[in-house]
């Protein structure tokens, strides 16, 4: 693998589930869906990490809980290599959050990146375009304890 071309990422993700769907959202114009979050700071706890993020995307207070899975995942992506550490954890909304609507979609800025954010159906999980992967199955039984993951999509070639 040339390095030269490889990235590294620290990732904090939430996992929020309401009456049966997720909440997902994607950059405007990805195919694929993720869970909300982004990039820890460098000395930033990670539950400190995703409860700012949350906040910078919804624009609201999130309650971080548990952590779920630990990733430490290599893929390709954007003509580049990369290699993530990634914490998954439970999140919930406020009561009197404005994300609640299952009907619609939501966009917002951030960082002068448009997000698209919307509710899916956990029963339609393995059919939506998610990475990680994992994810699909993974949000329909939710682990007891954290788990860690080693995902290696470059292992092949």
């Amino acid at each position: 693998m040339d390095l030269r071309f490889g990235q590294f990422n620290y990732r904090v993700a939430g996992v929020i589930i309401e009456d049966g769907h997720v909440l997902l959202h994607r950059g405007e114009g990805d195919e694929h869906w993720v869970l909300p979050g982004g990039r820890c700071q460098l000395m930033e706890h990670s539950q400190a990490a995703l409860a700012r993020e949350l906040r910078e995307e919804l624009r609201e207070d999130v309650q971080v809980g548990r952590l779920l899975w630990f990733a430490e995942m290599f893929f390709g992506e954007h003509g580049r290599h990369w290699h993530e550490l990634s914490m998954f954890y439970e999140a919930r909304l406020a009561r009197s959050s404005a994300w609640r609507d299952r009907t619609r979609s939501y966009r917002i800025e951030d960082g002068g990146v448009a997000l698209i954010f919307q509710w899916f159906p956990l029963a339609r999980a393995t059919e939506i375009n998610l990475v990680p992967v994992f994810l699909r199955e993974g949000l329909t039984r939710l682990p007891a304890a954290p788990q860690h993951l080693l995902i290696d999509e470059l292992a092949g070639g």
